[in-house]
């Protein structure tokens, strides 16, 4: 099956995946920045811990809100002015956070974040099946997982970039401290935290003129019909595909355990949250040749389950051992994401748009697991959601993925 314009000549797909890995890494690099600055911000504002969450909150259940009519623009406008589209807003949202933290307005910086997240969630409606669905269907997973390792890349990095190298622009180090009062102690905060927002609004700025300027292969999924056996009466919304609203459920799991471990790890130590995220990127480096061989149903069971040990681990090891099995979830959660969003839209045909909005949606879940996770369950007890998350995901990927259809490739 090809989704590709027949019209059209063979694109060229080196430059194609160098555009659409760039945007991942972007959105990678924006969302755990996001996440690392948090503490700053709380401080920035003089937040509360419960305002302090609802920031994060914000930017995950902005997924929930717009995922729906982010689906319908692009079915409108296409995939690429929809790609464009985000990385214009996500740059606006960047940009207007630096008003906003220099008047230490907290209402202003949700309204940027909400911007930003807005963008993002196109971004991500579009970008993620316009990989899955381009070129040989067969390889969606071991495509998705590729690109998807620049978006872990660009976690990785913004560990580096909101500890390191923005401090001492910033004039924040750990001798500034026994130098300055309360007072300019919060304004290098300030400064910090509007460094990162201006340089990402920029590379978005000018990740939106080069999309503008590329010419990439355009994908009609209009008139391809379902794979699943037809039905009578025929389906004719995407909820009735089992296996796509199963998929968003595993989303929702993914999401919300790998941003409660994420952000516990942030508040824990930088250093491992840094490693938890390159434990994520090596994976789906890794993994993207795996899939090649291994099916993604195999992969999803075979990791949540060993996702879902480590976590156990770290609940019930009392020594310091049990940190690093909570830091190693980072690698078994490499390939989950991008094999559980192609299983999810696997052969939904022209339903495809809708299946990848309802699957962005659940995104939410990085808001809703953390929350629950952080705010009403006390110590690592809490980390039993992430553990029950992931064993929902196996079920997913050995059983609620399958469904039956009139041709099989996985």
């Amino acid at each position: 099956m090809s989704f590709l314009n027949p019209e059209k000549e063979s694109p060229n797909y080196t430059i194609v995946f160098a555009v659409l890995s760039t945007l991942f890494f972007m959105w990678g690099l924006i969302t755990v920045t996001n996440i690392m600055l948090a503490n700053d911000l709380r401080t920035v504002f003089q937040l509360s811990y419960i305002e302090a969450i609802s920031m994060n909150f914000l930017f995950f259940a902005t997924y929930f809100i717009m995922a729906v009519p982010s689906g319908k623009l692009i079915d409108k406008i296409g995939y690429r002015k929809g790609m464009m589209t985000g990385l214009g807003l996500a740059a606006a949202g960047c940009f207007l956070a630096y008003p906003a933290t220099g008047m230490r307005s907290y209402s202003f910086f949700m309204t940027a974040l909400f911007i930003q997240a807005t963008g993002i969630t196109i971004l991500q409606v579009a970008a993620n099946p316009y990989v899955a669905l381009l070129g040989s269907r067969g390889k969606g997973a071991s495509k998705l997982t590729l690109v998807q390792a620049f978006n872990s890349l660009g976690a990785f990095v913004a560990t580096l970039f909101a500890s390191g190298f923005l401090m001492e622009l910033s004039g924040l180090n750990e001798r500034s401290y026994f130098d300055m009062s309360p007072e300019e102690i919060r304004n290098s905060v300030v400064h910090f935290v509007q460094l990162p927002f201006v340089l990402l609004g920029i590379v978005l700025l000018l990740l939106g003129v080069f999309l503008f300027f590329s010419r990439l292969p355009r994908i009609n999924t209009k008139e391809i019909e379902p794979l699943v056996l037809e039905t009578n009466p025929p389906r004719t919304q995407v909820w009735q595909f089992s296996h796509a609203g199963l998929g968003a459920l595993a989303i929702f799991a993914y999401v919300g355990a790998e941003v409660t471990i994420g952000t516990y790890l942030a508040s824990a130590a930088s250093d491992l949250a840094v490693l938890y995220w390159g434990g994520a990127m090596v994976g789906r480096f890794v993994g993207s040749a795996l899939l090649v061989k291994i099916s993604p149903r195999k992969s999803i069971g075979i990791f949540s389950i060993i996702a879902s040990l480590l976590v156990m681990g770290f609940m019930l090891i009392d020594s310091q051992i049990s940190i690093y099995a909570i830091v190693a979830v980072g690698l078994f959660n490499s390939v989950l994401f991008p094999c559980i969003f192609t299983m999810g839209i696997d052969g939904l045909g022209k339903f495809s748009e809708e299946g990848s909005a309802m699957l962005i949606m659940a995104v939410v879940g990085g808001a809703v697991v953390p929350f629950v996770s952080h705010a009403l369950i006390e110590g690592k007890a809490g980390f039993i959601l992430p553990v029950l998350c992931y064993i929902f995901i196996a079920y997913f990927g050995l059983k609620g993925s399958r469904y039956p259809k009139r041709t099989n490739f996985y």
